[in-house]
């Protein structure tokens, strides 16, 4: 039964995936169910999904509201070295959720929204910097994918942003 379970999980999601495909400048951005399900479909993004599993979800570091995530992928990761990471996945950094609501923005822009640059504010109480151009950048960190979900835009990075 978990096997089945599990086996439909998958293949949801992989629906959810195909469903207004297009490059993520100026036209239909991919689509997911939730925030976590468009994180689980990016096969490189392991590291950023563990974080937020061990912040206790979604729900414990955004509540019900519609923000938008900015979701480094493993690489990412990889580049600052294992002490660094032990730090920022610490118990106690995990359980205050401190890094994550650094790359979580308290509102929802859109792609095109963000295509002017500007500042904006994240639930860390602090601000990124995005960039314009054909993609956005947060805090020096390249936007490789966008996915619209229904809780709010997941913007996948390249590199850990400043923060």
């Amino acid at each position: 039964m978990l096997f089945k379970s599990y086996t439909l999980r998958i293949a949801l999601l992989f629906a959810g995936a195909l469903s207004g495909l297009t490059c993520a400048t100026g036209g239909k951005v991919p689509a997911a169910k939730t925030i976590t399900g468009a994180i689980e479909q990016q096969d490189n993004a392991t590291t950023f999904l563990r974080m937020l599993e061990n912040a206790g979800g979604i729900e414990k570091l955004a509540g019900e509201n519609k923000y938008a995530f900015v979701v480094p992928v493993d690489a990412a990761f990889n580049k600052i070295g294992f002490q660094k990471l032990l730090e920022i996945m610490s118990p106690t950094a995990m359980s205050e959720g401190t890094f994550l609501k650094g790359l979580v923005l308290t509102e929802n822009p859109s792609p095109k929204d963000l295509a002017i640059g500007g500042t904006h504010a994240t639930l860390d109480g602090k601000a990124i910097q995005v960039t314009a151009g054909s993609t956005p950048v947060f805090g020096g960190a390249p936007t490789i994918k966008t996915v619209k979900t229904p809780q709010g835009y997941v913007y996948f990075v390249r590199e850990l942003p400043s923060l």
